[in-house]
């Protein structure tokens, strides 16, 4: 487990570093359009500058303060410390209307944006910043906005403790109204209470000397034996003559006094609770007024201009130099992007990372970009030593490993597309196992576009589609490739191109025609059509794998991942996939093709040329 981790770490540390040099590559490659970019956007931006007419800056401050004694009277300003205030004044000043009364004062137009406001930290001061393509006028306004603010501040203070006396006053009239009316109330109600007393009182003195005058009489005709009785009745007359006495006192203080006694009157009581809460309002009211004259002179703000404004001569913009500087950054970074978005848009296949990323296959080789066979001869044949050459055998390696327990007796080559070079590899292919002592048998089954005998130099009259109409052997139509460097195989071309290819090749002859080949060679190597084809697709059954060769930043990927589930649901083999036409700033290759000379190539003048590969000479293959 420990060592799969490790393979694991090792892997994402060279894909990391592949792709680090693959970034670095795009970069390259694109340093002119960055440098372009920058150099036109800087010289843009320095242009600008310069068409801007220059810009001067006043400053001028003001120092805001407060009285140290304060009154009494709750004031907002009481509750806010030195910085609050100050900024309350920092966003005065920032009003329309301050701003409007200096413009009008100077008969010009100020700009919001020419004007800046702000607190000194720690500090009760406010600085002002004015900016204008005229320095005198620049101070001139900051001045003008100090004058501007000076005299609203004092006309809101003004008004701010003038409007609050006449709301006292006001308040205190209508209260004094409220106090008569509620004492005029006060004074009717308690005469008639007064006299709902003595009426009440009166009442219960005559209905006491009654039930007196009843008692006595009933005591009276009882007879003598009835003692208890009479002593019972004699008990209460006491009782009612005592209750007589406590009426006729209060009957009689009433009387004399002319004050109501006390009484549950629930109007009355109501009354003198709203006059005693109106008389403590009045008193409130009548203190607070006096208190606010006080503060009138304790509690106003004031702001004090601490010098006139200050002129810089020198204009703060526009800033040639930065301006140049950033515009250069901007153009550098939005050229960056867009070629790393333009790069990460386009879904060509480049490097085995991709291959791997893409379809989670294995790169089976990475053929640099090389003259096609048709102008230079079979590649591996006439150039075995060059670097282009030691791909090719690093292919026929690595299908080697891929087939230790299964050997492979059938190849088929082909690709997503026409014109991606599998004609090329599949030549170069069987050149490299010739070349390792293999029996190889390269047939072309591209019935539609045959390219392989042109490659090689081989006629096309007889060939795999005259074996459809007669009864002959495989080995009638056979030829054979002599190159040097021991690079000798045999070949079956095309033939005549007959009108249905599909048909052909998916017949049980072609089935018959393929067991023979694999019965007499060792390897079979089959250039099929593209995929796009059904041609490849008839072969596909019939070989034990499968190499498709893409194009480095020519075949997209979608065409080549249809073919993949289009080949996957046959169960056909996949042995993976070929890069051709590598150029140095694709994945690897170009990191190694950088430190390995081309040995053999011929110059015109017959010496052995030093040319790097793969700049050495760039001719389309297919």
């Amino acid at each position: 487990m420990e060592e799969n981790n490790d393979n694991d770490t090792l892997e994402f540390d060279l894909i990391d570093a592949a792709s680090l040099r693959r970034m670095g590559g795009l970069l390259w490659r694109n340093a002119w359009i960055i440098a372009l970019a920058g150099l036109l956007l800087g010289l843009a931006a320095f242009i600008f500058g310069r068409m801007q007419a220059p810009v001067y800056e006043a400053r001028t401050q003001v120092l805001v303060s407060r009285p140290s004694m304060q009154s009494q009277i709750v004031d907002i300003t009481q509750s806010m410390n030195s910085q609050q205030i100050t900024q309350t004044y920092v966003e005065m000043f920032k009003l329309a209307s301050v701003r409007q009364a200096a413009a009008e004062h100077l008969q010009i137009e100020i700009k919001p944006g020419q004007v800046s406001v702000s607190a000194l930290t720690n500090t009760q001061i406010v600085e002002i910043v004015v900016e204008d393509t005229n320095p005198a006028l620049a101070g001139e306004i900051a001045d003008t906005l100090v004058d501007v603010l000076i005299e609203k501040n004092d006309a809101i203070q003004s008004e701010r403790y003038t409007n609050s006396e006449q709301s006292l006053s006001t308040q205190i009239a209508d209260v004094e109204g409220q106090i008569a009316d509620l004492q005029e109330k006060i004074t009717v109600r308690s005469a008639e209470v007064l006299e709902e007393q003595k009426t009440n009182f009166e009442s219960q003195i005559s209905d006491t000397r009654a039930q007196i005058a009843e008692l006595e009489s009933e005591i009276a005709s009882l007879p003598a034996e009835s003692t208890s009785l009479a002593a019972e009745k004699r008990s209460q007359v006491e009782q009612l003559q005592s209750l007589l006495r406590s009426y006729e006192s209060a009957y009689n203080t009433l009387m004399v006094q002319k004050k109501i006694l006390a009484a549950d009157d629930e109007e009355l009581t109501q009354l003198e609770k709203t006059f005693n809460l109106y008389q403590q309002i009045y008193l409130n009211l009548l203190n607070n007024r006096e208190a606010l004259r006080l503060a009138r002179l304790q509690n106003t703000l004031t702001v004090a201009k601490i010098d006139a404004a200050q002129v810089n001569p020198a204009p703060i913009r526009p800033r040639t130099t930065l301006n140049t500087l950033l515009g250069g950054l901007a153009g550098l970074i939005l050229a960056v992007s867009i070629i790393f978005l333009r790069d990460f848009l386009d879904d060509t296949i480049k490097s085995r990372e991709d291959v791997k990323r893409m379809f989670g296959l294995t790169t089976l080789g990475q053929i640099p970009e090389h003259g096609a066979a048709k102008e230079t001869g079979l590649f591996i044949a006439s150039q075995p030593r060059s670097p282009v050459s030691e791909t090719y055998r690093a292919l026929r390696t690595n299908l080697e490993f891929a087939s230790v327990d299964n050997p492979l007796k059938t190849i088929l080559v082909t690709s997503a597309g026409p014109g991606e070079g599998k004609s090329t590899v599949a030549c170069n292919l069987a050149g490299a196992l010739a070349q390792a002592g293999k029996k190889v048998l390269l047939i072309d089954t591209d019935l539609r576009r045959p390219r392989i005998h042109q490659y090689l130099g081989l006629g096309n009259r007889f060939g795999l589609s005259d074996l459809f109409l007669s009864h002959g052997k495989l080995a009638d139509v056979t030829q054979v490739y002599e190159g040097p460097n021991n690079t000798h195989f045999e070949v079956v071309t095309t033939g005549a191109i007959p009108p249905n290819p599909g048909e052909l090749l998916s017949s049980e002859r072609m089935k018959t025609l393929l067991a023979e080949a694999v019965k007499n060679s060792e390897i079979v190597i089959l250039d099929s059509a593209p995929s796009l084809v059904a041609d490849s697709q008839s072969v596909s059954a019939s070989a034990d794998g499968i190499i498709i060769v893409v194009e480095a930043g020519g075949t997209r990927a979608e065409p080549v991942r249809a073919m993949l589930e289009s080949l996957r649901r046959t169960h056909t083999r996949i042995l993976g996939l070929v890069i051709n036409r590598m150029k140095a700033h694709h994945g690897e290759y170009g990191h190694y093709s950088n430190s390995y000379y081309q040995d053999d190539i011929e110059g015109n003048n017959g010496k052995k040329s030093r040319l790097r590969l793969p700049w050495a000479k760039k001719v389309q293959q297919d």
